[in-house]
Parts: structure tokens; sequence; C-alpha cells
């Protein structure tokens, strides 16, 4: 019996259609679908930064997004595995809190305690080679971008999801290959 995915207020039956404005989705970089990805939502006047779950999306090659999967913890959701061989990449969309950082390049305490804590959404893009992201704060209009400069654990869970699961389907792949051989 298959567990049903729990829901956070997401439809799983429908992809979201999201068509890219400047190239096709094999001409895009990371950056650029996480960036095209967070405008969409955050151009929604719906959209909040608070989601009430991280959710994973998958970069289609006709240049829509397909929603596989979300979580309230984003580290438990990049734990799953997905066959992404059809996929060009995969976008981790989550919110939180953000703080500023100080003279010495760390955090006063935590992000959600500080006084001048702002909301923040995050959209983060791995492909084959390549990575890169999108953040959009709550007060301002403006995205942040990096063209896959991020360090972290969320930018190395990300990164190792996109690997383990290519890596799964092509050995499966491969041992269907064989099995068909025989």
């Amino acid at each position: 019996m298959k567990t049903p995915t729990p829901d956070y207020g997401i439809s799983f039956e429908d992809p979201q259609t999201v068509l890219l404005t400047t190239l096709n989705a094999q001409d895009n970089s990371a950056q650029d679908h996480a960036e095209q990805f967070l405008l969409s939502q955050v151009k929604d006047p719906n959209y909040s930064h608070d989601l009430s779950a991280a959710q994973l999306w998958a970069i289609k090659k006709d240049s829509t997004y397909h929603l596989l999967s979300a979580h309230p913890d984003v580290y438990d959701l990049l734990e799953q595995s997905f066959d992404v061989t059809n996929y060009l990449g995969v976008i981790i969309h989550t919110t939180g809190w953000a703080a500023p950082i100080s003279d010495d390049g760390e955090i006063d305490g935590p992000p959600s305690k500080h006084a001048q804590r702002r909301r923040v959404a995050l959209a983060s893009c791995v492909m084959n080679n390549s990575a890169g992201s999108a953040l959009s704060f709550s007060d301002e209009e403006e995205l942040v971008l990096d063209p896959g400069s991020a360090t972290g654990s969320l930018a190395n869970a990300l990164s190792e999801f996109w690997h383990n699961n290519v890596q799964l389907m092509n050995t499966v792949n491969s041992l269907l290959l064989e099995l068909n051989d025989k």
C-alpha cells in the first residue's frame, strides 16, 4: 500500500506550468531557472513568504515545472528518492528567517529571534553540472541571485540529492537493459 502524500495545501496531481520567457529550458542555467521559478511565485498576489512545507520541483524539458513532493523539513525532503532521468534538474523552494551578518561574518543568535529578522523565500536549483539560487525578501521587490557559489548544508544536500538520484536511476536503467538483453 502506498503511503499518501500529506496535504500541505499543494496539488500534486496537476503540474504548475511556468513558461520560461527568455530561452528554452535546456539553454537556461540553474540560476536562470531559480530566478524564473521564484519570480513566478512571488508575483502571485496570494504568495506568502511563509510556506507550511518545503517544496521539491522538477524542471521538465518542455519549460514547465512539476511539483514532486513537499515536507515541513527541507532536509527530510531531500532524503527521498525520485526518478529524475526525464528532468533537466530540480528546484527546492522553501521559506524562513534571515538576519544581518555581523562584521565577523556571523549571525548573533538564531535568525528567527534577531531584532532585524526578515522573511525570506529561496529557490535553489541544481542541474547536471551547475547550481544557482534566487532569494526574495518579503519587504523587497528585487531578487538576490547566486550563480552557484552558495555553500552550506542546504547547498550540499541539494547537490547530493541530485547526484544520488541521477546515479540511482542510471544504475536501475543499466540493470534493466542487462535483464532485457538476457
